[in-house]
């Protein structure tokens, strides 16, 4: 399915389409991190479940990121997107599913990818697993945003970060340039709170 204007892929804003072929589409793209526009070749959906696809896509990209040349196109970057179940899964193998087991540290980004792979249920009860810890282990409420952001809830996860701001939480250094965050850019809170911190002009 073409993707449309605005649709977000990791740190890269769709911007419009610029061609398609046998295997994928091209969009012109704005990469967040270096503020600079890129060109994104996107895998056709079917050709995204073929690993056979997939491997291909891999050779042709390290291929060309091999070339420099004034005539051949630079590549800056290659990922498999969304396939959130296939992480779950092999954290579940390192991990297990004992939800109680989880350190702290990680337990932020398994939530977060529960909620991006629609695991609402499992999302919402590690989150309640977590209020239940010790005050020795208490997440941080910047942790916590992050979950809820997974979980599309933007004014609980902004509360979380207006908590986080309150106890002077390290994790916001990376709220002006970490892509985590590009859900919550044009929300006015959150422009407000990065106001509030007194980021460096760049």
């Amino acid at each position: 399915m073409p993707l449309s204007t605005g649709t977000k892929i990791g740190p890269y804003t769709i911007l419009a389409p610029l061609g398609a072929g046998g295997m994928g589409e091209v969009y012109r793209a704005r990469d967040s991190r270096l503020d600079r526009d890129v060109a994104i070749k996107v895998l056709l959906d079917h050709l995204a479940k073929d690993s056979t696809a997939l491997k291909c896509f891999e050779r042709e990209a390290k291929a060309f990121a091999a070339v420099s040349h004034p005539n051949i196109v630079t590549i800056h970057d290659y990922a498999v997107d969304r396939k959130y179940d296939e992480a779950i899964r092999e954290y579940q193998k390192l991990r297990g599913d004992a939800l109680e087991d989880i350190p702290t540290i990680e337990a932020k980004y398994l939530g977060w990818i529960y909620g991006l792979a629609s695991k609402r249920a499992e999302a919402s009860k590690l989150l309640d697993q977590l209020s239940k810890r010790p005050e020795t282990e208490k997440t941080a409420a910047g942790r916590l945003a992050l979950i809820h952001l997974g979980l599309g809830d933007e004014n609980q996860s902004l509360e979380m970060l207006e908590k986080a701001y309150e106890n002077h939480e390290t994790s916001l250094v990376w709220l002006k340039v970490h892509w985590f965050y590009d859900p919550l850019r044009d929300n006015p809170r959150f422009q407000s709170l990065v106001q509030r911190m007194n980021f460096p002009d760049q």
